[in-house]
């Protein structure tokens, strides 16, 4: 394999999110979404939901509508294509998409409201309306096309939104709209958090690294993202648009997922302040983390950008979700390697008790990322559960959202805290060489070659 070819494949995915990111239409989690479809047949397709107050509104406008069928024998029907509004508790499980959920028998005959149907339109093709939702819950806004054989082409506008006391427009949904509130406090968190770094830093400059930089590059990338998210969700519940924080956000996403995955590579492989430079394995194991880490990126922004009415909305979701977790296991890696090198230079380098106190360090990092890696895993989870469950749980996204802040800022403070600059004698406990090796036979015992 070329030399250069982990770098130029890196460059090259970089340059394409980037293009990604900068070309985004503004319709990354607005509760005001511009749908486009094309020919489609599907007799089923869910294009938002949303967690609605007793005084919730739901507007559609349609226009542009063709339907086409490979029939022509028998006319279009237009009263079976229609809009509805469902209740997500009265959707059956597992539904399936290839069932004309209008005429789906499952369903209680009253949890189903029609919005529009395509026999209401006007001569050029269009409507408009806005429906009051029947009670406080969660709904969904389906469109339903009972005709066989046919597809529909429409451009589509849908506002989602509950009716404050003076009767203004809130777009994000109940257990949604404290979300900018919850982002910028977590923001004003990391603020203490790099003064101190930095205050650390400047007091043990004689043992600052270049990792030590970087760290403190990755604080100021995980401010900046939380930022910028809490004025994407600002902007899109009082105006139902990101108004360009959603380039912004994602901008800052990317490279704080980035460093984050870096960090902790880089943390693990000991560079900087256990050796100067990476080894070629470890070179290797990087540029797979960076390139899965890419590639969920990617997956993450496609998901946000469009929304369940895409045809492949669920496997960019589950893809999203398996890049993640894998990802991360790669990422951990690194400190396995070290942790087993160390293990094998203690017999030869004659200072055993350095050797164990370097490999408690990384064995308790390696524990931290266990942890962490686990509890993402568990929120990943429970992300798939709602979706594919339907889980009724408007409060549910605001809980895991503070769950996952909280549980990252404490990994954060954990990782900082262990690798802060310092002298290394610090970390070593005066014991025997032989004891010393004694104890890495021991507790190390796992990590064999």
């Amino acid at each position: 394999m070329p030399p250069y070819f982990h770098s130029n494949l890196h460059q090259i995915a970089i340059l394409v999110l980037t293009l990604l990111v900068i070309h985004l239409p503004s319709n990354v989690d607005a509760e005001i979404k511009y749908v486009e479809i094309s020919s489609d047949s599907r007799p089923t397709i869910v294009f938002t939901e949303f967690c609605f107050r007793d005084n919730g509104r739901v507007s559609i406008a349609v226009s542009n509508v063709s339907v086409t069928t490979t029939t022509s024998t028998n006319p279009t029907n237009n009263s079976r294509l229609s809009f509805l509004l469902i209740g997500i508790d009265d959707i059956p499980l597992f539904q399936d998409s290839k069932i004309c959920i209008a005429e789906d028998r499952r369903i209680v005959a009253n949890a189903s409201h029609t919005i529009a149907r395509f026999d209401e339109l006007s001569r050029e093709s269009s409507l408009k309306r806005t429906l009051p939702v029947p009670n406080s819950d969660r709904f969904g806004i389906y469109f339903s096309n009972c005709e066989p054989k046919s597809s529909v082409s429409m451009d589509l506008v849908i506002e989602t939104y509950n009716l404050n006391n003076d009767t203004t427009k809130e777009y994000l949904g109940k257990g949604d709209a404290d979300r900018p509130t919850l982002y910028f406090f977590f923001s004003l968190l990391y603020v203490p958090f790099i003064a101190i770094w930095f205050l650390t830093c400047y007091m043990n400059k004689a043992f600052v690294h270049k990792i030590h930089w970087v760290m403190a590059v990755l604080l100021l990338s995980k401010v900046l993202n939380l930022l910028c998210e809490a004025e994407d969700k600002y902007y899109i519940k009082i105006t139902g648009t990101p108004h360009g924080w959603d380039v912004m956000f994602y901008t800052f996403y990317f490279i704080r997922a980035l460093l984050f995955l870096t960090v902790i590579m880089l943390i693990g492989s000991g560079w900087s302040f256990l050796k100067p430079y990476l080894q070629r394995e470890q070179k290797q194991v990087l540029a797979v983390g960076i390139s899965l880490q890419i590639f969920a990126t990617v997956s993450y922004i496609y998901i946000n950008d469009n929304g369940p009415f895409k045809k492949n909305y669920t496997r960019w979701n589950v893809a999203f979700i398996l890049l993640d977790l894998i990802g991360f296991a790669v990422v951990m890696a690194p400190t396995a390697m070290s942790i087993r090198s160390l293990k094998l230079s203690a017999n030869a380098d004659g200072n055993a008790a350095r050797t164990l106190a370097r490999m408690k360090l990384l064995r308790d990092f390696n524990l931290c990322g266990a942890v962490y890696w686990a509890m993402n895993m568990y929120f990943d989870e429970r992300t798939l559960m709602d979706y594919f469950f339907d889980i009724d749980d408007c409060l549910s996204a605001f809980s895991m959202d503070a769950c996952v802040e909280i549980f990252t800022i404490i990994f954060y403070i954990a990782m900082f805290y262990l690798f802060r600059p310092k002298d290394e004698n610090e970390y070593v406990v005066v014991q025997d060489e032989e004891v010393s090796l004694a104890t890495i036979e021991t507790e190390f015992a796992d990590f064999s070659t």
